[in-house]
């Protein structure tokens, strides 16, 4: 792989579920704070109600919109979250020349990675609304090896089959080329 070829895929994160709560409980807590601020009959109260919920809005509605984001850059895969469109938090670096496995995520490929996976923590950021097949990626780092389950397209397999062509499997470097 070339140092210089580099490689970015944004998947969001379909999340109906927490836009409602979060929807609902900005909902909820305005009410409480006008019935609170009704029954006190104190504008001071209802004044701070606003800023309350103002205040609440701004600080979590970043959590309603969150990504994944793959990145290949000089044989370095990084997975982080988006919220927001704004803030990114990493979730993990791996060097691609330290992988043992890359495979399809079948139930025999599982078990044979459970098996080698010595930290028992298996990262899933595979998303069902994703184009392209579910992998799974097992790599070494000062004697401890750690798992990955992640979406890939055609050009994640050829990326993937460039940086290490032992570590993955006959089916990706037949796709792959």
């Amino acid at each position: 792989m070339e140092i210089h070829s580099s490689y970015e895929r944004v998947i969001p994160k379909k999340s109906t579920k927490r836009k409602i709560f979060g929807i609902c409980a900005y909902v909820v807590l305005g009410i409480v704070g006008f019935v609170v601020a009704f029954n006190t009959g104190s504008i001071y109260v209802l004044a701070l109600a606003i800023a309350v919920e103002a205040s609440v809005i701004l600080l979590t509605k970043k959590y309603l919109s969150v990504e994944l984001e793959y990145s290949f850059i000089g044989g370095i895969f990084t997975v982080s979250k988006i919220y927001g469109k704004r803030s990114r938090k990493t979730l993990e670096d791996i060097e691609l020349s330290s992988c043992i496995i890359i495979d399809y995520a079948t139930e025999q490929t599982m078990v044979r990675v459970n098996s080698m996976n010595t930290s028992d923590k298996l990262l899933d950021v595979s998303s069902e609304n994703a184009d392209g097949d579910v992998l799974v990626a097992l790599w070494e780092v000062d004697k401890n090896r750690e798992a990955i389950l992640f979406n890939a397209d055609e050009r994640t397999l050829k990326i993937l089959y460039k940086a290490n062509a032992q570590s993955c499997s006959q089916e990706i470097r037949v796709k792959a080329r």
